[in-house]
């Protein structure tokens, strides 16, 4: 908005213009929930999408967003219990596994492909003779989700479609 301001001598004038925007491709934003635990997915080679576990013991999908004023949104998926560690995959077809350990060493997924999530937690038996969830894995293999579950030293691999 220019602005005039009188400067010096009587009658000398300095017109004064002033400017303001926000930079190219910048968006306001806040802060993700703070986490140690989170497994990273992309729907598309720029899009990734984070799961995360905070502090809180939720597991959240961090989604890219076009519609939200910094370009992901936050959706609180409703995790069954106090989850301990997360691990994420994407098939073929768009739909997304998301696993999750809960504190009490259950096991469980949840699958979908569109928002708002329907879908509701599953439990997943442990593989035989692994009794406690040390660390989980998520990975697409043959277009399909695969997970891979930790007891310590040991790595028992559970197959496509496990719990789903």
């Amino acid at each position: 908005m220019p602005a005039t301001r009188t400067v010096g001598d009587a009658g000398s004038t300095t017109l004064i213009s002033v400017k303001s925007n926000l930079m190219e491709d910048y968006r306001l934003g806040a802060p993700p929930p703070m986490s140690e635990e989170y497994a990273v997915i992309f729907s598309t080679p720029d899009d990734p999408e984070t799961f995360v576990v905070p502090v809180d013991g939720h597991v959240y999908d961090i989604y890219p967003d076009s519609t939200s004023d910094t370009g992901f949104s936050v959706l609180d998926l409703a995790f069954p219990g106090t989850a301990a560690s997360v691990a994420a995959a994407i098939a073929s077809d768009g739909t997304i596994t998301v696993y999750a350990s809960g504190t009490d060493n259950s096991l469980w997924s949840l699958s979908y492909s569109v928002r708002p999530v329907t879908a509701t937690w599953q439990s997943v038996p442990l593989p035989s003779g692994c009794d406690c969830v040390y660390t989980i894995k998520a990975v697409t293999a043959s277009s399909a989700p695969c997970l891979m579950v930790s007891a310590g030293s040991s790595v028992p691999v559970m197959g496509p479609n496990i719990g789903l």
